[in-house]
């Protein structure tokens, strides 16, 4: 079974979204300290203005999708299997791996930038300083990392979230569960 790009993006959007309004609204009202644990607060710059996602835990925007994909790959129908447990950890491992390769490329897309932009004119880099990405990651009111690129952080992000939704998330439901 193959699901087409498409639809693995809107999901994921979608559950972008329903993340937000759960830890906005239900999460952090009923476990104000749940919220402090492990979050993160993205921001995207661009000329035309900024966009400020609000702080959202990492428990639930990736815990429990980490969480639900383990409980979707376990091999119910054998469970004594270990060949069949390999192959699910190694499915479940993938998103994660992947993710790690996104943020890669941004950093990678930032290096660059940051090595070769004496030899940019000066309206590219304008334009490469205009645009902006930063994410900061918090644990217990502690920002223990930022992660700060211009366009060419972006651009390598683009091209990593791309190939996390392609071949990490599209590639855990290229076959169905055991």
């Amino acid at each position: 079974m193959r699901v087409p790009m498409g639809v693995v993006l809107v999901a994921l959007c979608l559950w972008l979204a329903i993340a937000l309004v759960v830890d906005h609204y239900v999460v952090s009202t009923a476990c104000p300290s749940c919220t402090r644990i492990a979050a993160v607060t993205v921001t995207l710059q661009i000329p035309a203005g900024s966009l400020n996602l609000p702080r959202v835990g990492l428990a639930l925007l990736a815990g429990l999708p980490l969480l639900a994909l383990a409980l979707y790959l376990v091999p119910w129908r054998s469970p004594g299997d270990s060949a069949q447990w390999g192959e699910a950890f190694r499915l479940w491992c993938q998103p994660i791996i992947w993710l790690v390769v996104a943020l890669a490329c941004a950093v990678l897309g930032e290096s660059l930038y940051l090595v070769s932009k004496d030899h940019w004119s000066q309206g590219m880099r304008n334009v490469a300083e205009a645009f902006s990405v930063s994410a900061t990651f918090t644990v217990n009111g502690f920002q223990f990392l930022t992660l700060k690129g211009g366009v060419t952080a972006l651009l390598g992000l683009i091209v990593g979230l791309y190939l996390f939704v392609r071949k990490g998330v599209g590639g855990v439901f290229k076959r169905s569960p055991a």
